[in-house]
């Protein structure tokens, strides 16, 4: 049976059809798995952050515990309770969204069993201060128990980052490997497509020659990276009819292009997000605890092989619970933004500012020394003092500040933390407001700059 030119051009561009609905279905797919990787990588910053949170609500009992048993005071006790409460929220979200991974939800139970070991110790000790035995609570502070519990739970969430940095790399890379697969089908597919499209043509104006002129000569013009032309041919015949399919179809796959490659940029600007507020304290603007410790390996290492120095600055806003009592939590949280901007305008582009957590900051400085570390602390600490805060009625704010040094025979922040943090402790003991010196351990209240 002879099949008439409209059959022929219809089954031809039929099949172009096909192939460009075949083609974006695909498309489709990898982008809907592409999302779902995405997701899993924006999954585990969650289950990383509420990782951190857990911990930082077992310091903060802690800080409680200890600021009750040192002044008797029992305001102390709020942070304590509200550190168990947290933490235990914590906790409950981290099993809810570890459930799929039998491993993690192992580490999870292990810390659990730790965690309540911990919270039983303080618990234990307030009693015992309560009930008068104060010195008995004293010594259970001073018999390091509950040290070793906090070093065990540290390891044991540290192992479990761990694994949660290894799967978010993995999954970075599946994500970013099926961003490529994407970008390759596309490619390939458009190839395809457009080669498909020659045949065709190619056909028809060997079939039909001259009256087809028009229309090879539009999709010869037609390239990926130029706009869809469509193609004035006038005619109530076959040749029209084809005319118009050809048209419709080129702006359907233009449409599709346009759609893939806006939702691509949609993709990747969400993921660009997700890294940054996965590393950035929202309310100050600083960096936050995860990014200081990420950060602080490779400053380490860079010390340690250059033999060059490396100081860490740590310090609290003095009594900013008695701002948030007396003009509010929203005016505190005025007093931290305003922190933020005087801290990064006090700093040089290679030292990294964190908000630690609540009203506590660290600054880490490469390449800066013991003493010029205390001189930058102290000009910090007149800077604040000087400063006037609208949402206080024009009252000023003072903070304590501890510095140290790392020294040879440390390899990680832990230890150069806990030496700054002594020497802060160290200011608030001698009536805040000051600059105390890790290992001197001797206050700098007139530096001169």
């Amino acid at each position: 049976m002879k099949i008439n030119i409209r059959s022929k051009v219809f089954l031809l561009f039929a099949s172009l059809m096909a192939i460009s609905v075949i083609n974006f279905s695909l498309i489709s797919s990898m982008a809907k798995t592409s999302e779902e990787d995405y997701n899993w990588v924006t999954h585990t910053h969650v289950v990383m952050q509420h990782g951190e949170n857990l911990l930082g609500e077992i310091r903060d009992a802690e800080t409680g515990q200890r600021g009750y048993l040192l002044t008797g005071d029992p305001r102390y006790l709020e942070p304590f309770f509200s550190g168990v409460q947290r933490s235990k929220q914590e906790l409950k979200v981290l099993l809810d969204k570890t459930r799929d991974n039998t491993e993690q939800q192992q580490k999870l139970e292990r810390i659990q069993n730790l965690i309540d070991d911990k919270l039983n110790e303080l618990t234990h000790t307030i009693t015992l201060y309560k009930a008068g035995k104060i010195e008995e609570s004293i010594q259970l502070v001073d018999s390091d128990q509950g040290k070793q519990i906090m070093d065990e739970i540290r390891l044991e969430m540290d192992a479990f980052q761990a694994v949660e940095a290894e799967l978010l790399k993995s999954r970075r890379d599946t994500y970013s490997k099926m961003q490529t697969a994407i970008q390759h089908t596309f490619i390939l597919e458009s190839l395809i497509f457009i080669a498909a499209m020659v045949g065709v043509l190619w056909y028809v104006n060997k079939s039909i020659l001259r009256p087809l002129a028009l229309l090879t000569k539009s999709a010869r013009a037609y390239k990926f990276s130029k706009a869809f032309i469509p193609v004035q041919l006038s005619r109530q015949d076959e040749i029209g009819e084809l005319a118009t399919a050809f048209n419709h179809m080129g702006e359907r796959v233009t449409r599709s292009r346009d759609a893939l490659v806006d939702a691509n940029q949609k993709t990747q600007s969400k993921l660009d997000d997700a890294l940054s507020d996965a590393t950035t304290d929202p309310l100050t603007g600083l960096k936050n605890r995860r990014y200081m410790h990420d950060s602080s390996r490779q400053l380490i290492e860079t010390s340690i092989s250059e033999q060059s120095n490396l100081s860490i600055i740590l310090f609290d806003v003095d009594h900013f619970k008695h701002v948030n009592d007396n003009y509010g939590h929203a005016s505190g949280d005025q007093v931290l933004k305003m922190l933020g901007r005087n801290i990064k305008a006090s700093i040089r582009t290679s030292d990294i500012a964190v908000r630690y957590g609540g009203e506590e900051f660290v600054i880490l400085l490469p390449d800066t020394g013991l003493n010029s570390a205390a001189a930058i602390a102290e000009g910090l600490r007149k800077s604040v003092e000087s400063m006037v805060f609208p949402t206080l009625d024009g009252s000023h704010i003072t903070i304590s500040l501890g510095v140290a040094q790392l020294s040879n025979d440390e390899t990680d922040i832990n230890a150069l933390f806990i030496r700054a943090d002594k020497a802060l402790y160290e200011s608030k003991s001698n009536g805040r407001n000051r600059t105390s010196v890790a290992d001197q351990l001797s206050s700098f209240p007139n530096i001169e700059i």
